[in-house]
């Protein structure tokens, strides 16, 4: 089972926002048009820790020694949709297309703050996937994020020239 910190569990959350970002040429990000709370709106924040383990034994031994050769985090963001608001955070981000760029596309990545009991998580993610449906008697959106290579420095791993 993953080791989530605890922090992340539970009620109590005191902040939470999503800041779009789209991708250049040379994986630098540059912001969309969307920063925003979701703090009142937001009814789940569920996170799957997988770490990716390969075994590398030393030439010496016959026992397998396991090592963490990648970490993969990915979060599902569940947003209470409201009626006659027209307030879907989720839906606005995903569908963002203020990015930069030669063709104005939608921005793919997005920047999650989380806080809960003094701690803060801040990290870059895909924006996978993103579903409606009643849940519990209640609409929601549910967006699925997937951890991206930022290094915590706004440009992502890869180079799509």
């Amino acid at each position: 089972m993953p080791a989530v910190p605890l922090w992340a569990l539970g009620r109590h959350v005191t902040a939470i926002g999503i800041q779009t970002f789209s991708a250049g040429p040379d994986g630098t990000l540059t912001a969309g048009s969307l920063d925003v709370s979701m703090l009142t709106i937001i009814d789940e924040i569920e996170i799957d820790e997988d770490g990716g383990a390969q075994n590398v034994p030393p030439l010496t031994s016959n026992h397998e020694s396991m090592i963490l050769v990648r970490k993969n985090d990915t979060y599902t963001l569940t947003q209470i949709l409201r009626p006659n608001t027209g307030q879907n955070t989720l839906a606005a981000a995903y569908y963002d297309t203020s990015g930069s760029g030669a063709t104005l596309a939608r921005c793919d990545y997005a920047k999650i703050t989380i806080a809960r009991a003094g701690k803060q998580f801040i990290d870059y993610f895909l924006m996978a996937d993103y579903t409606e449906s009643i849940r519990q008697g209640k609409n929601v959106g549910r967006m699925v994020l997937m951890q991206a290579d930022s290094s915590g420095d706004a440009t992502i791993g890869y180079t799509n020239a």
